[in-house]
């Protein structure tokens, strides 16, 4: 990006340093922010899936076991669950669906000779919690070495972890634009003692200070424009090849890479706030300075 010299349509000629590194600065700041605000929208949605995949449902598991006798304990323990308040819905899951849940592990069909626990998969009603300690009894009383988990400790630490991951890059998003910030306001100062002599004789023909101040505003927004737009591209590159590798994989882990609506807008926001934060931060110092100084 071999950024040339702007010179606004004013009498300040603006050719110091900044106008070769602010760009650049501009737009690693936009993908660093883009990028961690799309990692923010992509946490959200695997927490989402998480709820939705476990939320209100409960796991029951027995023994490995063949032959008429567990069999009959399978339909015991399906009509004990699915007599009890609350619970929806209680269904054995095929054998060749609890082959596939142990492909990532074992590979496609490496588990399909192993002795393999019987699972029902038991859905329970909103707002009709089910009492899963109480019915792990009642299964157990059936079936000894049977296993009931409720899902609901485990979810809501991977879920406190999941929103904790989200906040933070939100920080992470609020650090680089405040770095972005001060950053400018360096450039700025810089540019304003460098156009020191400039400034006085447009001081002594009249000029104030809003007039000056907008000449550097004017210059650090298209200087900030020039980073943001290339930052931004490649920040939905990235997000592109992101897309595209973790559509290849397979399994329920996988968190869905869609933005959605909300997510396109914060995106497309992330370069127009560093913009403007980076301009207003021009204007803020050159007046403060202009006030302070001279």
């Amino acid at each position: 990006m071999d950024v040339p010299f702007i010179q606004t349509n004013g009498p300040i000629p603006f050719r110091d340093a900044s106008g070769r590194f602010l760009p650049w600065v501009v737009a690693v700041m936009v993908y660093l922010a883009a990028l961690s605000f799309v990692g923010s929208v992509i946490l959200g949605n695997a927490v989402s899936d998480w709820q939705k995949g476990v939320r209100n449902r409960i796991t029951v598991e027995l023994p490995a076991a063949a032959g008429p006798e567990a069999d009959k304990n399978l339909e015991a323990v399906v009509q004990l669950l699915r007599a009890v308040p609350g619970v929806v819905s209680a269904d054995p899951l095929p054998r060749e669906e609890v082959v596939a849940l142990l492909a990532p592990w074992f590979g496609p069909g490496g588990a399909a000779n192993l002795p393999l626990p019987r699972i029902i998969d038991v859905l329970a009603a909103d707002g009709e919690p089910v009492d899963v300690e109480k019915l792990g009894t009642a299964v157990t009383d059936l079936v000894p070495d049977a296993r009931v988990d409720g899902h609901e400790v485990w979810l809501d630490q991977l879920v406190s972890v999941g929103r904790y991951l989200q906040l933070m890059a939100g920080v992470v998003v609020v650090i680089i634009l405040a770095a972005t910030v001060l950053l400018v306001g360096f450039a700025t100062r810089a540019g304003l003692a460098t156009h020191k002599d400039v400034i006085e004789v447009l001081h002594l023909i009249g000029a104030r200070d809003a007039y000056i101040a907008s000449q550097f505003q004017n210059h650090t927004m298209w200087l900030s424009l020039i980073g943001a737009v290339p930052g931004l591209v490649l920040a939905g590159l990235s997000w592109l090849g992101l897309y595209l590798f973790m559509s290849e994989l397979d399994g329920g882990i996988v968190p869905s890479m869609a933005l959605g609506m909300v997510g396109w807008v914060g995106l497309l926001a992330v370069p127009l706030v560093a913009v403007l934060m980076a301009t207003l931060s021009a204007r803020i110092t050159v007046m403060r300075l202009l006030r302070k100084v001279l």
